[in-house]
């Protein structure tokens, strides 16, 4: 595995030279990013008919931090941890969210699980709003109200409720905590060091917790779970260049491509149907969070 990872940093090195504009490549990498998130979800969700989802995210979890530390040995990246501090917010809030994200993609359909998941942004602008003192535009304020009210129509609120789409909120509301911290980790850390301590950190907690629960894998699971693992760190890695090749506010819109993926992975690969009202949810939260992409460009390119 370690030479496979060798081959791909120096490829990475080089990705710089191959002659597509900044546009053209972030976008290229947001879509393997965006395939690679949808494939993680959809295999996630298919391990999870039989394994406990505490298991699943165990599997994601080491997987992710094995892999990025040989990666991060690979190109000679530190992993030392300076803002202790800030780093536990990080780990813990992303912990909690990954195990919340892997409950909602065993009793949510992917689609409208993906959705909801995807609420961050919103989270993320409400956050720094009432903890950052920042100010709000009525163009942030209408793409927050739109997002709220997308996903009222996901989680079909006349039906009962649903854990998985409380799930799939809560790990929204904890991702949003956890990228706000890294506002303040950017400045001190490496991306790799931030994400080889949450891995394993969260690899840490959920194996405890699988203790209890813990059932043998199948070969065909074995394998779901791998596939699962490495196709997020590929999404992951595309994610972060794709973020280093062009200006953030563009490429955060192509973020939401994984929403549409795995919606179309739900009625492929699980035969779900979404509802009209869980249609118009996915599309609101796809218009909100398009806005705020709209608006942070808007704001960044105005003299």
């Amino acid at each position: 595995m370690q030479p496979a990872l060798t081959r791909l940093a120096r490829l990475t090195r080089r990705a710089d030279t191959d002659g597509l504009p900044a546009w053209a490549r972030g976008a290229l990498l947001m879509v393997v990013s965006a395939v690679g998130f949808a494939i993680m979800n959809a295999c996630a969700k298919e391990a999870s008919r039989r394994l406990p989802f505490l298991e699943v995210a165990f599997a994601r979890a080491l997987l992710g931090a094995v892999a990025v530390a040989l990666w991060a040995r690979a190109r000679g990246i530190s992993l030392a941890i300076n803002n202790r501090r800030v780093m536990a917010l990080r780990v813990t809030s992303g912990t909690v969210s990954m195990t919340l994200t892997f409950y909602a993609l065993a009793a949510s359909p992917l689609g409208e699980a993906s959705a909801l998941m995807n609420l961050t942004p919103i989270f993320v602008a409400g956050i720094g709003v009432v903890w950052l003192r920042e100010r709000v535009t009525p163009g942030v304020l209408a793409c927050l109200l739109l997002g709220l009210l997308g996903a009222f129509l996901v989680f079909h609120p006349t039906g009962g409720v649903s854990r998985g789409a409380l799930a799939a909120i809560g790990a929204a509301a904890t991702s949003a905590l956890a990228m706000t911290s890294l506002r303040k980790l950017g400045a001190t850390e490496t991306s790799e060091a931030v994400v080889a301590s949450f891995q394993s950190f969260g690899a840490l907690v959920t194996g405890l917790l699988t203790i209890p629960v813990f059932v043998l894998p199948t070969a065909r699971e074995a394998a779901l779970l791998l596939v699962a693992g490495l196709s997020a760190t590929i999404a992951q890695v595309s994610m972060t260049r794709a973020y280093a090749a062009d200006v953030a506010a563009r490429v955060g819109g192509m973020n939401y491509l994984h929403i549409v993926v795995s919606l179309l992975f739900g009625i492929a690969l699980f035969g779900e149907r979404p509802d009209l009202s869980a249609l118009a949810g996915i599309a609101a939260i796809l218009a909100a969070g398009g806005g705020l992409v709209w608006t942070a460009y808007r704001s960044r390119s105005a003299p």
